[in-house]
């Protein structure tokens, strides 16, 4: 399962939360990719903590505003107990990934397009998941 959700402010992450929680069975957890934008605050992050095995930060390589430095999130994220990895580049961040995992991709608008042009590239195909 992967789920992409342009998630990138309070109430976008509190809606992917509340989504998550009602869709997932009681108890369930996921591998979060996430890539932030430099004015978002890591605090953002708490609402999805009680849902996160993992989270990986990574960082899109084009958009408006630069992307947050991902071993900050990292810190952040660790911090609070959680297990995370702060990998900048996309590609390799999602070479992380396996298909056994319940995958939830956020943070910034332009993550989610680069993603999409990842799989656009790859004739469709989920990088190392397909």
């Amino acid at each position: 399962l992967v789920i992409m959700d342009g998630a990138h402010n309070v109430s976008g992450f509190q809606g992917l939360a509340n989504s998550l929680q009602a869709l997932m069975p009681l108890g369930a957890t996921f591998t979060f990719v996430v890539g932030m934008t430099e004015n978002k605050e890591a605090s953002l992050l708490d609402v999805l903590l009680p849902l996160a095995k993992k989270m990986i930060f990574t960082e899109a390589s084009h958009g408006r505003i630069q992307a947050k430095d991902s071993e900050l999130l990292k810190e952040y994220v660790i911090s609070k107990g959680i297990e995370a990895l702060a990998i900048p580049s996309l590609e390799q961040a999602l070479d992380e990934l396996n298909s056994s995992e319940m995958i939830c991709i956020c943070g910034s608008l332009y993550l989610i397009g680069e993603i999409k042009g990842l799989i656009s590239r790859n004739g469709g195909k989920w990088l190392n998941l397909v």
